[in-house]
Protein backbone atom coordinates (compact mmCIF):
# COMPACT_ATOMS: atom_id res chain seq x y z
CA UNK A 1 0.00 0.00 0.00
CA UNK A 2 2.80 2.63 0.72
CA UNK A 3 4.25 1.85 -2.61
CA UNK A 4 1.29 2.88 -4.45
CA UNK A 5 0.79 5.38 -2.11
CA UNK A 6 4.29 6.75 -3.38
CA UNK A 7 3.19 6.36 -6.90
CA UNK A 8 -0.01 8.15 -6.37
CA UNK A 9 1.67 11.12 -4.85
CA UNK A 10 4.41 11.44 -8.00
CA UNK A 11 1.62 11.03 -10.26
CA UNK A 12 -0.32 14.01 -8.71
CA UNK A 13 2.68 15.93 -8.18
CA UNK A 14 3.72 15.58 -11.71
CA UNK A 15 0.12 16.94 -12.59
CA UNK A 16 0.11 19.87 -10.32
CA UNK A 17 3.73 20.62 -11.84
CA UNK A 18 2.67 20.43 -15.43
CA UNK A 19 -0.49 22.24 -14.89
CA UNK A 20 0.83 25.06 -12.40
CA UNK A 21 3.69 25.31 -15.07
CA UNK A 22 0.86 25.54 -17.96
CA UNK A 23 -1.45 28.16 -16.32
CA UNK A 24 1.69 30.71 -15.26
CA UNK A 25 3.08 30.15 -19.13
CA UNK A 26 0.02 31.29 -20.53
CA UNK A 27 -0.69 34.30 -17.68
CA UNK A 28 2.67 35.10 -18.13
CA UNK A 29 2.00 34.99 -22.60
CA UNK A 30 -0.76 36.13 -22.36
CA UNK A 31 -0.96 38.80 -25.09
CA UNK A 32 1.13 36.56 -26.88
CA UNK A 33 -1.70 34.02 -26.97
CA UNK A 34 -4.58 36.21 -27.46
CA UNK A 35 -2.83 37.01 -30.84
CA UNK A 36 -2.13 33.65 -31.78
CA UNK A 37 -5.90 32.30 -30.73
CA UNK A 38 -7.93 34.56 -31.84
CA UNK A 39 -6.14 36.62 -34.61
CA UNK A 40 -5.51 35.60 -38.06
CA UNK A 41 -1.62 35.32 -37.36
CA UNK A 42 -1.31 35.60 -41.44
CA UNK A 43 -2.18 39.13 -41.03
CA UNK A 44 -0.92 40.10 -37.45
CA UNK A 45 2.53 38.26 -38.08
CA UNK A 46 4.17 41.23 -37.33
CA UNK A 47 2.69 42.24 -33.75
CA UNK A 48 3.51 38.35 -33.31
CA UNK A 49 6.98 38.38 -33.85
CA UNK A 50 7.36 41.99 -31.58
CA UNK A 51 5.92 40.22 -28.44
CA UNK A 52 7.15 36.96 -29.23
CA UNK A 53 10.47 38.01 -27.25
CA UNK A 54 8.55 38.63 -24.05
CA UNK A 55 8.10 34.92 -24.53
CA UNK A 56 11.62 34.36 -23.30
CA UNK A 57 11.81 34.82 -20.00
CA UNK A 58 9.01 33.25 -19.03
CA UNK A 59 10.41 30.08 -20.34
CA UNK A 60 13.66 30.45 -18.62
CA UNK A 61 11.36 30.62 -15.44
CA UNK A 62 9.56 27.13 -16.67
CA UNK A 63 13.13 25.48 -17.36
CA UNK A 64 14.00 26.47 -13.34
CA UNK A 65 10.92 25.13 -12.33
CA UNK A 66 11.78 21.91 -14.49
CA UNK A 67 15.42 21.81 -13.48
CA UNK A 68 14.23 21.64 -9.80
CA UNK A 69 11.40 18.77 -10.02
CA UNK A 70 13.76 16.81 -11.73
CA UNK A 71 16.36 16.86 -9.33
CA UNK A 72 14.56 15.53 -6.15
CA UNK A 73 10.71 15.22 -7.34
CA UNK A 74 9.92 18.00 -5.57
CA UNK A 75 9.41 22.39 -6.59
CA UNK A 76 7.81 25.00 -5.12
CA UNK A 77 6.42 25.80 -8.57
CA UNK A 78 5.10 29.30 -8.30
CA UNK A 79 8.24 30.69 -5.79
CA UNK A 80 10.50 29.19 -8.33
CA UNK A 81 8.70 30.35 -10.92
CA UNK A 82 9.20 34.05 -9.83
CA UNK A 83 12.29 34.16 -8.79
CA UNK A 84 13.54 33.58 -12.06
CA UNK A 85 11.62 35.12 -13.76
CA UNK A 86 12.37 38.16 -11.76
CA UNK A 87 15.97 37.44 -11.46
CA UNK A 88 16.74 36.63 -15.27
CA UNK A 89 14.17 38.26 -17.23
CA UNK A 90 16.49 41.17 -18.43
CA UNK A 91 19.11 38.56 -19.66
CA UNK A 92 16.20 36.26 -21.40
CA UNK A 93 14.64 39.15 -23.23
CA UNK A 94 17.37 40.26 -24.87
CA UNK A 95 18.26 36.63 -26.24
CA UNK A 96 14.22 36.41 -27.38
CA UNK A 97 14.93 39.86 -29.11
CA UNK A 98 17.60 38.79 -30.89
CA UNK A 99 16.08 35.43 -32.60
CA UNK A 100 13.13 37.69 -33.30
CA UNK A 101 15.33 40.34 -34.93
CA UNK A 102 17.05 37.09 -36.35
CA UNK A 103 14.18 35.59 -37.80
CA UNK A 104 12.04 38.26 -39.17
CA UNK A 105 15.63 39.07 -41.36
CA UNK A 106 15.41 35.37 -42.39
CA UNK A 107 11.63 35.38 -42.89
CA UNK A 108 12.31 39.04 -45.26
CA UNK A 109 14.89 37.29 -47.63
CA UNK A 110 12.15 34.20 -47.86
CA UNK A 111 9.85 36.65 -49.15
CA UNK A 112 11.72 37.84 -51.32
CA UNK A 113 13.14 34.51 -53.04
CA UNK A 114 9.27 33.31 -53.06
CA UNK A 115 7.85 32.94 -56.44
CA UNK A 116 11.68 33.58 -58.30
CA UNK A 117 13.76 31.48 -59.97
CA UNK A 118 16.56 30.88 -57.25
CA UNK A 119 13.65 30.26 -54.22
CA UNK A 120 13.78 26.84 -54.99
CA UNK A 121 17.25 26.65 -53.94
CA UNK A 122 17.68 29.95 -51.68
CA UNK A 123 14.56 28.93 -49.53
CA UNK A 124 15.25 25.48 -48.11
CA UNK A 125 18.18 27.20 -47.28
CA UNK A 126 16.75 30.25 -45.48
CA UNK A 127 14.25 27.73 -44.03
CA UNK A 128 17.48 25.60 -41.70
CA UNK A 129 19.05 28.81 -41.00
CA UNK A 130 15.99 30.14 -39.37
CA UNK A 131 15.53 26.50 -37.43
CA UNK A 132 18.87 26.33 -36.64
CA UNK A 133 18.53 29.86 -35.09
CA UNK A 134 15.26 28.98 -33.02
CA UNK A 135 17.41 25.39 -31.54
CA UNK A 136 20.20 27.74 -30.66
CA UNK A 137 18.34 30.68 -29.04
CA UNK A 138 16.41 27.92 -27.39
CA UNK A 139 19.18 26.33 -25.94
CA UNK A 140 21.14 29.82 -25.03
CA UNK A 141 18.04 30.02 -22.67
CA UNK A 142 18.23 26.94 -21.49
CA UNK A 143 22.08 27.50 -20.84
CA UNK A 144 21.15 30.84 -18.70
CA UNK A 145 19.27 28.90 -16.25
CA UNK A 146 21.35 26.37 -16.05
CA UNK A 147 24.24 28.74 -15.23
CA UNK A 148 27.03 27.77 -17.61
CA UNK A 149 30.03 29.52 -17.15
CA UNK A 150 30.07 31.05 -20.65
CA UNK A 151 28.90 34.76 -21.56
CA UNK A 152 27.58 36.61 -24.63
CA UNK A 153 28.76 35.92 -27.95
CA UNK A 154 31.03 32.68 -26.54
CA UNK A 155 27.44 31.40 -25.32
CA UNK A 156 25.48 31.63 -28.18
CA UNK A 157 28.61 30.48 -30.29
CA UNK A 158 28.96 27.35 -28.18
CA UNK A 159 25.18 27.06 -27.82
CA UNK A 160 25.46 26.65 -32.57
CA UNK A 161 28.43 24.53 -32.29
CA UNK A 162 26.41 21.91 -29.65
CA UNK A 163 22.92 22.02 -31.62
CA UNK A 164 24.39 21.29 -35.24
CA UNK A 165 26.84 18.66 -33.39
CA UNK A 166 23.71 16.93 -32.22
CA UNK A 167 21.70 17.46 -34.49
CA UNK A 168 19.67 14.61 -34.22
CA UNK A 169 18.15 15.89 -31.00
CA UNK A 170 18.30 19.08 -32.00
CA UNK A 171 15.53 17.94 -34.70
CA UNK A 172 13.28 16.48 -32.14
CA UNK A 173 13.35 18.97 -30.07
CA UNK A 174 12.04 21.36 -33.13
CA UNK A 175 9.51 18.73 -34.70
CA UNK A 176 8.00 18.57 -30.59
CA UNK A 177 7.73 22.07 -30.71
CA UNK A 178 6.37 22.66 -34.52
CA UNK A 179 3.87 20.31 -33.55
CA UNK A 180 2.90 22.50 -30.49
CA UNK A 181 2.84 25.22 -32.00
CA UNK A 182 0.18 23.61 -34.31
CA UNK A 183 -1.89 21.94 -31.55
CA UNK A 184 -2.26 25.58 -29.86
CA UNK A 185 -3.57 26.90 -32.90
CA UNK A 186 -6.10 24.21 -33.71
CA UNK A 187 -7.19 23.01 -30.37
CA UNK A 188 -6.17 26.19 -27.94
CA UNK A 189 -7.88 24.75 -25.19
CA UNK A 190 -6.07 21.59 -25.17
CA UNK A 191 -2.69 22.79 -26.34
CA UNK A 192 -2.62 25.57 -23.28
CA UNK A 193 -4.12 23.77 -21.23
CA UNK A 194 -2.04 20.73 -21.08
CA UNK A 195 0.59 20.28 -23.91
CA UNK A 196 2.59 23.13 -23.59
CA UNK A 197 4.74 22.07 -20.39
CA UNK A 198 5.25 18.58 -21.13
CA UNK A 199 6.50 19.30 -24.71
CA UNK A 200 8.30 22.24 -23.62
CA UNK A 201 10.09 19.66 -20.56
CA UNK A 202 10.93 17.30 -23.48
CA UNK A 203 12.45 20.41 -25.17
CA UNK A 204 14.51 21.00 -22.15
CA UNK A 205 15.25 17.78 -21.21
CA UNK A 206 17.42 17.63 -24.48
CA UNK A 207 18.72 20.90 -24.65
CA UNK A 208 20.53 19.96 -21.28
CA UNK A 209 21.47 16.96 -22.67
CA UNK A 210 22.49 19.35 -25.93
CA UNK A 211 24.35 21.19 -23.06
CA UNK A 212 26.23 18.44 -20.82
CA UNK A 213 29.67 19.51 -21.97
CA UNK A 214 28.97 23.05 -20.83
CA UNK A 215 27.45 21.62 -17.33
CA UNK A 216 29.04 21.43 -14.20
CA UNK A 217 25.69 19.41 -12.64
CA UNK A 218 25.60 15.89 -13.59
CA UNK A 219 24.46 14.73 -17.01
CA UNK A 220 20.96 14.62 -18.38
CA UNK A 221 19.68 11.73 -20.31
CA UNK A 222 18.56 12.74 -23.73
CA UNK A 223 14.22 12.42 -24.05
CA UNK A 224 14.12 9.81 -26.47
Amino acid sequence: MKGFFGVYLQITGLMYVALMTNLLLLIANLPLVVLVVFTDVTQTWLLVVGVAPFAAPSLVAAFAVFREFAADGRVTVVRSFVLRLSALWRRSLGIGALASAGLLVIGADIAFMWGKTMGAAAIPVFVMFMAVLLATAFHVLVAIDLEVDVKGVDLWKACLFLTVRHWPVTTLSLVALGLLSTFVVVMPAWGLGLAVSPVLYLAWTNGSYVLRPKVSAPQVRVAV
